[in-house]
């Protein structure tokens, strides 16, 4: 039974303006507000045609089941988490018919959307996403050319007045804060945010009908970006990773302030760095997400990203028949340490080199062996955390009530070189740092190191088997010894889905697959005599994967349902 029609804003055009997803790529005949985004702009979300995607979602039956009856607690969850904010998205989404447009800038944001449709419920609903006021109700009413203009703050929009964006009129509002301007036109509804200057000259701009001199920069590199990392999806998302150039220097500078490091000169934010990304909802039960990274190659962002490696394909083999999630990657942090202090060094940062030595040495007399060769050196760069949570722990309701419940059923492993060079350097750290934990030999050949007197924290480490282990409980590391032990050949990756997935993402650096039964206790369909809809019987046995792969100019990241 269908309780109720979702509007194509659940999954796309909504949430575009809420900046969650991204989309189709639009002709340029079918993207004139792309035209229209200012030369200031750093980020876009794009959508092409609310019409046409909804046609396309409403054969996803993971989009369907939120407006299933059997759905109901999932959708309910997801307004339960902002009621008013997500009524808002819904009816934007369900106002949209047409092109739609949101961009940021540092001195501002604007969501700008084409009058297809019902103009007087979108005008609506964008005044209602905005929180923007009726003129008269606090907005001043101004009228340019075929535009009505609505403003928090009188704006001079005369074109001859000279005044180059800046403000002609002042006001004596109390508040001479960000300006908040609705515009509604012939060609365009808009709700633009910001100083006074930019919301000028944005506003002049986009009720002018006369075509914009030049395209502005970011719409160009989006573009170019979709011809290199296509096929776009049902919506997109860019960002000029180098309008943060200056922030991230700052950043990394004081954070290596008391080091005497300053990493800012290093990051190689320039213009040829930014994030790409497209969402997709296809047809049956299905979710594509994809994002680029551009890393310009020859900084130390490119060589830190090329200590990450596809994972090798021998990697599962034994992992414990009760993982519902599983994580792993490969990276060569010992490498990572090295290309750090080579850039430094290059760079003509040898003091701040040497201090992070100085670290390593200190460390290494409380360990008594050398850091670098006998510990960071034994790892081979494979590393992974197990999610292995028992039936009854699947439930949201008491994963909200206590976040840490969940972190014990996980568990942390790494591949390593010396399992017992591992096991001694960190007893000599445990017994500098005089935390002692009771050693003994467990009969699968490991030697454990577990947490004595804190129930239910009964986990520990281990070491062997070319293994090294972390657990918070006994019971996630009773079931990886069992299997890294090799005594068993149980494992839910030999032939099973898992497995599969994991064949089929070779050449990855890291993979991430998480089932989906914790869903079972939320939709509880059984319990309220309600069926799954048509197309989802294998919703619980379904995973969310991601995967990371480093390609020559940065990295690209999916999330499917498989």
């Amino acid at each position: 039974m269908i309780r109720r029609a979702l509007p194509a804003g659940l999954f796309a055009p909504s949430l575009i303006a809420a900046c969650a997803f991204w989309v189709q790529a639009p002709t340029p005949a079918q993207s004139r507000l792309l035209e229209q985004i200012p030369a200031e702009a750093h980020t876009v979300f794009h959508l092409q045609d609310a019409t046409v995607i909804l046609e396309q979602i409403k054969r996803n039956v993971v989009y369907r089941l939120l407006g299933d009856e059997a759905g109901e607690p999932l959708y309910d969850q997801l307004r339960g988490m902002s009621a008013n904010d997500f009524d808002d998205m819904i009816h934007l989404g369900q106002a949209l018919a047409g092109e739609a447009a949101l961009f940021k800038c540092k001195q501002g944001l604007g969501l700008m959307v084409e009058p297809r449709g019902d103009r007087v419920a979108l005008m609506a609903a964008l005044r209602s996403f905005t929180s923007t006021p009726a003129a008269g109700e606090g907005m001043t009413l101004q009228q340019l050319g075929d535009y009505q203009i609505e403003t928090s703050v009188p704006l001079d929009l005369d074109p001859s007045s000279g005044s180059r964006g800046r403000e002609a009129i002042e006001t004596a509002s109390a508040n001479p804060g960000p300006v908040k301007v609705m515009i509604s036109g012939p060609r365009i509804l808009a709700a633009i945010y910001g100083d006074k200057a930019s919301v000028r000259t944005w506003t002049m701009a986009l009720c002018s009908d006369r075509q914009q001199p030049e395209i502005a920069p970011l719409a160009k590199k989006l573009r170019s970006a979709r011809a290199l990392h296509g096929p776009a999806g049902q919506v997109e998302a860019f960002t000029d990773l180098s309008f943060f150039q200056e922030e991230a220097a700052e950043a990394l500078k004081a954070a290596g302030e008391g080091m005497s490091i300053d990493p800012s000169r290093l990051i190689g934010l320039d213009e040829n760095a930014y994030l790409y990304g497209t969402f997709a909802l296809p047809a049956g039960m299905d979710l594509d997400i994809r994002l680029h990274v551009q890393i310009t190659p020859g900084t130390l962002l490119a060589k830190l990203a090329d200590t990450m490696r596809p994972l090798p394909p021998d990697l599962l083999g034994r992992i414990p028949a009760e993982v519902t999630g599983l994580h792993v990657m490969n990276w060569d942090f010992n490498r990572c340490y090295a290309q750090t202090l080579e850039a430094l060094r290059e760079d003509r940062q040898e003091r701040g080199a040497d201090q992070i030595d100085q670290v390593v040495a200190a460390g290494s007399a409380l360990a008594g062996s050398e850091l670098e060769q006998e510990f960071f050196g034994q790892f081979t760069g494979v590393f992974g955390l197990l999610f292995m949570p028992p039936l009854e722990a699947l439930s949201l309701a008491d994963m909200e009530d206590s976040l840490l419940g969940v972190f014990l059923h996980m568990g942390l492993f790494a591949k390593v070189k010396d399992a017992d060079a591992i096991m001694e350097v960190v007893d000599a750290l445990l017994g500098s740092l005089r935390a002692d934990l009771a050693g003994s030999a467990d009969e699968r050949g490991f030697e454990v190191m577990s947490l004595q007197g804190f129930a239910p924290y009964d986990g520990g480490l281990a070491f062997g088997a070319n293994h090294f282990l972390a657990t918070v409980t006994r019971r996630v590391m009773d079931a990886s010894l069992t299997t890294f032990g090799g005594e068993t050949a149980r494992s839910l990756l030999s032939g099973a889905k898992l497995q599969a997935i994991f064949d089929g993402q070779q050449g990855a650096a890291a993979v991430s697959a998480f089932r989906l039964g914790m869903l079972r206790e939320l939709i509880r369909e059984k319990e309220r005599g309600v069926k799954l809809p048509k197309g989802m019987e294998g919703l619980y046995d379904t995973y969310v994967v991601s995967t990371v792969r480093r390609v020559r100019d940065g990295f690209d990241l999916r999330v499917q349902l498989q």
